[in-house]
């Protein structure tokens, strides 16, 4: 499945079959990779969302400003539902069966069915610099999160001062 979030444009020219038209925003369309053919074509609940992917079943959308996730049937059969994930996510990934919600300084991965299984913290750690031994206060540089395989990932963080550094670690 293929996943987009799209929106749409407002037409203002009256001349344009009889407009104006208000679009809709946002509009999420759902694609079949292995037929084409469209799965599911809606306009969505919010106006802010940040982040979208699917595992195949569900749809799940970033909104970083309730610190929610909305999560959605891909085939748009069954009703979706609002989960509170306790950050600002401003994007999101799925790899190995895991949901992966990112924020600046954290990371909390969730099951399918939205229950937290670990949360990856940078702001409290302290990284020093392998050149200055100076502490560094890092934070995510976007998107720089990357799922390696199940059981590492790497992150570009970057401090105050705009120097940054690549974290390899496991969770």
């Amino acid at each position: 499945m293929l996943a987009l979030l799209l929106s749409q444009v407002y037409w203002s020219d009256t001349n344009y079959y009889g407009g104006p038209y208000q679009g809709a925003n946002p509009f999420l369309a759902v694609l079949s990779t292995s037929t084409g053919a469209i799965v599911r074509s809606a306009t969505m609940d919010s106006s802010g969302y940040t982040g979208v992917v699917t595992n195949g079943n569900e749809v799940y959308l970033a909104i970083p400003s309730s610190d929610e996730v909305e999560v959605v049937s891909a085939s748009g059969s069954a009703p979706g539902g609002f989960y509170g994930v306790g950050i600002p996510a401003s994007s999101l990934q799925w790899a190995d069966g895991s949901l992966f919600a990112i924020a600046p300084d954290e990371v909390k991965v969730f099951s399918p069915n939205m229950a937290l299984e670990k949360t990856i913290e940078f702001a409290p750690e302290t990284f020093y610099s392998l050149s200055t031994s100076k502490p560094m206060e890092p934070q995510m540089v976007a998107p720089s999160f990357l799922v390696l395989n199940s059981t590492s990932y790497a992150a570009l963080l970057r401090n105050s001062t705009g120097y940054g550094t690549l974290v390899v670690g496991g969770y």
